[in-house]
């Protein structure tokens, strides 16, 4: 760990120093348990420093802590070593870097493992769920847990790799410069999926240029060895592809990899024929069928037979707040886990196609920078033109863009209730409206980016009587 980070070992009991070992690492002391590596990361609002004696407490064996922290008040965290002998602390430059430092040196213990890095816009984590329930048909395989995809998440995923484990399914996500070449460092991945280049973070990046140069670094560290998955019909698709070591294989038309008599199923998803085999994948819209050819495309690529991917495909289930249906007397179709202009639009364009009364309930898409109002108006106008009976618009961003709108748009006079605020009031003001003009059959889309929770509006519809 030292080597790795760079890091001084500081003990009061040279005995500790002799026993250190750690079997979890985490950034949250609550988290704590015996024997864990707490990482004491500064926030804007916390700093992990000011929870050592927290993870102490809770049965953290060594603490990762910034050399300047400690320097500045040595007395006090030398007491604590004092008050907690088996314990150690590793001073590092820079507790971050330490982490990531140590994760990749923690991965490299592992030169067996398949490992598989996906970026993009969007689509990132159904993509992983789909390619690791295919390959858990052969292989025993480890992923991100949730959204672990961050600077911060992607390190703390791959310290759960242990030795039974033969691939891994890690994706990466952004909102600053290079943070994908960083993560990129930690794993070295073998295999790496891009799944779009859309406009979400645009506003931390700057520009789609920006976005899809950050997005490519995913490849940085390919070798000969190595094979690269495109999205054929991506507008960067071709620039994704130069410079890139290793193979390259183009993907998004289906029968390139052997799926034909494709059926859209609605909110059942989509049914096709591949290779022989009748499936039937479940996660509906084009936007998640895309997704599972990229997962299909990697598969046939290891060699995977037709039947276990078929059987992959058939197992996958919705994750939260991603195309998650909720079927009884009206639909819920609750996808609001996060929200770009890409996303919003594929899913508009999905329930554009369901038969019944469509009510959204639509939310601020965050991190659009100078993109905002441009592309929140796109998503009203667009909406206004739908055969929608009721559209609810809430947060900042939408609410003005509806107002730049509301003197023509609404030609239809479909019913729209607005609101900025998103406080539980609020939600249960929303889902009071909703409940007052849907009817039996009708389908809710509740999409928003994550920082709204608009989940909250789904148990209030759901399980209950409808005219």
């Amino acid at each position: 760990l030292c080597q790795s980070t760079g890091g001084t070992v500081i003990a009061t009991d040279q005995g500790a120093e002799n026993r250190f070992c750690f079997s979890a690492v985490v950034v949250d002391s609550r988290a704590v348990r015996t024997g864990s590596l707490f990482v004491a990361l500064p926030g804007e609002t916390l700093d992990g420093h000011d929870f050592i004696l927290d993870a102490l407490k809770n049965g953290a064996s060594a603490i990762l802590l910034h050399e300047k922290k400690y320097s500045a008040d040595k007395a006090s965290f030398l007491a604590l070593l004092t008050e907690f002998p088996d314990a150690v602390f590793i001073a590092v430059s820079r507790t971050l870097t330490a982490l990531q430092k140590a994760a990749a040196a923690y991965v490299a213990q592992f030169p067996a493992l398949l490992k598989v890095g996906i970026t993009g816009s969007s689509g990132k984590t159904t993509t992983k769920e789909i390619i690791y329930k295919i390959f858990s048909r052969i292989y025993c395989g480890i992923r991100n847990k949730g959204n672990l995809n961050s600077e911060i998440g992607l390190p703390l995923s791959v310290f759960d790799i242990r030795r039974e484990h033969e691939v891994g399914i890690f994706e990466m996500g952004t909102n600053r410069k290079d943070e994908i070449g960083e993560l990129a460092s930690i794993l070295y991945p073998r295999y790496g999926v891009i799944t779009n280049i859309g406009t979400a973070h645009i506003g931390l990046l700057g520009s789609r240029d920006a976005i899809v140069k950050e997005k490519k670094l995913l490849f940085s560290h390919f070798t000969t060895n190595c094979a690269a998955f495109i999205p054929v019909d991506d507008y960067y698709a071709d620039f994704l592809t130069k410079g890139i070591c290793g193979d390259i294989i183009r993907y998004g038309k289906p029968a390139d990899i052997g799926i034909n008599g494709v059926v859209e199923r609605g909110i059942d998803g989509t049914s096709f024929i591949f290779n022989g085999h009748s499936v039937l994948f479940p996660l509906p819209g084009k936007h998640n069928f895309r997704n599972m050819l990229a997962a299909v495309a990697l598969a046939r690529y290891l060699g995977i037979a037709s039947e276990k991917i078929a059987e992959g495909i058939e197992s996958i289930q919705a994750t939260f707040g991603r195309s998650q249906i909720f079927k009884g007397e009206i639909i819920v179709i609750q996808d609001c886990y996060n929200a770009n202009p890409q996303s919003m639009c594929a899913m508009l364009d999905f329930c554009s196609k369901l038969k019944g009364g469509k009510i959204y309930i639509l939310g601020d898409m965050l991190e659009l920078g100078a993109e905002t109002d441009a592309a929140h108006i796109k998503i009203i106008a667009r909406a206004l033109e739908s055969d929608i009976t009721c559209l609810v618009a809430i947060g900042n961003a939408i609410a003005k863009a509806f107002h730049a709108l509301e003197a023509g748009n609404n030609t239809r006079n479909i019913k729209v209730v607005v609101f900025e605020a998103y406080d539980d009031d609020t939600i249960a003001t929303v889902a009071e409206i909703v409940r007052n003009v849907i009817r039996k059959g009708d389908t809710v889309l509740i999409k928003g980016s994550r920082k709204l929770s608009l989940e909250r509006i789904t148990p209030f519809l759901i399980g209950a009587a409808y005219v």
